[in-house]
Order: C-alpha cells, then structure tokens, then sequence
C-alpha cells in the first residue's frame, strides 16, 4: 500500500515537473507552447475517474488554455502507461489521437487505484510538431 501510494505521489511529482511541453524545433517560444494541453475526451485530465468515464470517449483533443476551441494543432502519437499495484506495465504506443485497442482492454479490465499515465504526447501542425505535457489519471 506504501509503495502504490509513494507511486502516485511520484507521478503526481513528475507530472508537475514537466509540465512545461517542449518544442520540437526550438523555434516557439515556451509561453506560446505552454498555453497548449491535451485532455482525454470531453475533459479528463489529471484526477480520479471510473473506467466508464475513461473509456467513454477514448481519444485526446489539444485544447488552448483560456479558450473552449481545438487548436490548429493535430495528435499524432502518445504513449500510455499503466502502473496496477504498484508494477508498472510495459507502454502501449498509440498513432494518432485515439488509445490503441490493446490500452482500451487493459483499462477496462484494470482494477480500482490503477494509474494510467498519458506521455510522450506529441502534436504537430503544418509548419511545427512539440511534445506537450504529460498527465495522469487515477482509477476509482
């Protein structure tokens, strides 16, 4: 219990840590990049949700912070990370902007207290890609 606990709290650590995205080519300014973030579905992004909430709507959408449009912007892959007490499974890797398959069946057959990670997000739009901020969900 100490351990998966300590985990979350590292992720959650680490999740602050880097949430300043990084842009690929060096040529956007970080305050520029950092008024981008992704959420999973309607809204989800960092916090406790059921699977049923997760799975609902299995796709990550780039939103600008302040504003209620989709950016310019394009996902084009990302990593998912599953740590189940207190182990963490190896990534699923998923093109494009939806959770492979594979990610979706693990989740539904994933126990409470489960963390799934969203990492290596990377977006792209016709003149620049960035790699955006990581974030976690807790299962309830």
């Amino acid at each position: 219990m100490k351990r998966t606990i300590s985990l979350i709290i590292l992720l959650a650590v680490a999740s602050v840590l880097v949430a300043q995205p990084v842009s690929q080519s060096g040529k956007e300014k970080p305050s520029k990049a950092a008024k981008m973030y992704v959420v999973l579905g309607k809204n989800i992004r960092d916090g406790k949700f059921t699977k049923e909430e997760i799975l609902s709507d299995p796709v990550l959408h780039i939103k600008k912070a302040g504003s209620k449009k989709d950016a310019q912007w394009s996902v084009t892959s990302f990593k998912v990370i599953i740590v189940q007490n207190g182990m963490e499974e190896p990534p699923f890797v998923c093109q494009g902007n939806r959770m492979s398959e594979k990610a979706i069946k693990y989740i539904e057959n994933a126990t409470p207290r489960t963390v799934v990670y969203f990492a290596d997000i990377r977006v792209s739009s016709k003149e620049d890609s960035r790699l955006l901020d990581e974030f976690a969900i807790l299962i309830k």
